[in-house]
């Protein structure tokens, strides 16, 4: 079931930055199921969260969320935090690519984990997409599968 999945990865989170276990918020029906590669969609929502923890301050909110719409699964990981440049939106999947306040603030990071989830999210029959949002940044998967 997704929300063991989910479970596991804010377990992860939370082992990662520890500090920021009162930052993170889950919202999701248990009764839903995904038809996807457990260790590939632990792998996909683990970097999204750990980017989130990379990104963003202490304090801020990062959310992962999920729903059904028409036997597809949506999933949302999504922070308040500064978010990503428009200018740098477009590569943002791209293999090697680091945005500026990673240069800037050395961030550690190869540029490649966007481009791995979007790789096994499409390797699942799905994909990812960066979310257009007021502030923060906010990435979507959506993957087959739909309600027990």
């Amino acid at each position: 079931a997704l929300d063991e999945v989910a479970e596991h990865a804010i377990a992860d989170f939370v082992a990662l930055w520890p500090k920021r276990a009162d930052d993170i918020r889950v919202a999701g029906p248990d009764d839903v199921r995904v038809t996807a590669d457990r260790t590939a969609l632990s792998r996909c929502l683990g970097n999204l969260l750990d980017n989130a923890g990379k990104f963003t301050e202490e304090g801020t909110t990062v959310t992962l969320s999920w729903e059904e719409k028409r036997g597809r699964v949506h999933l949302v990981v999504a922070d308040d935090g500064e978010g990503i440049p428009a200018g740098e939106r477009k590569r943002v999947f791209d293999r090697y690519t680091r945005g500026r306040k990673a240069k800037d603030d050395g961030v550690p990071g190869t540029g490649l984990g966007l481009s791995l989830v979007r790789t096994l999210c499409r390797g699942m029959g799905g994909d990812v997409r960066l979310l257009d949002r007021a502030t923060g940044a906010g990435f979507e998967i959506v993957l087959p599968g739909g309600a027990a």
